[in-house]
């Protein structure tokens, strides 16, 4: 996959992709709509944020009822679902960066680190955001 990443699909059989793709299916179905379902708030107060962005502090101002359990599930939510896949690509890398090291063209090897690299650079992009947020 790191050398010839469009022929991964030759190396990876169907059956895990459609099971990696699930479980991130569910997992984001389990971590957004379902702690919605469970704990129904209603909102008492007019349904005007005045900010350019929806943030969480601000929605939860509009609801009578008592939020903090939302609150401690959506934090929760955050620490688990924020470092688990970072952690997991910090890891990897090393490990990639190994993989391309050993691939001998040199034609290819550049291939791959452009590659790499540009994922490098949204993830660091994706995940120094949310690290701040």
């Amino acid at each position: 996959a790191i050398s010839d990443p469009l022929g991964c699909n030759l190396v990876t059989p169907a059956r895990v992709c459609i099971v990696m793709a699930l479980f991130a299916w569910v997992t984001t179905f389990l971590l957004t709509v379902l702690p919605i379902l469970l704990f129904p708030i209603s909102a008492c107060r007019h349904s005007l944020v005045n900010h350019f962005s929806c943030e969480r502090q601000a929605l939860l101002k509009l609801f009578c009822s008592n939020t903090v359990f939302l609150e401690v599930m959506m934090m929760v939510c955050a620490v688990t679902s924020v470092p688990v896949p970072f952690m997991f690509i910090l890891i990897s890398y090393p490990c990639v960066l190994r993989a391309v090291l050993r691939i001998h063209p040199t034609e290819t090897r550049l291939n791959a680190f452009s590659a790499r690299g540009s994922h490098l650079v949204v993830f660091t992009i994706y995940f120094g955001t949310l690290i701040f947020m």
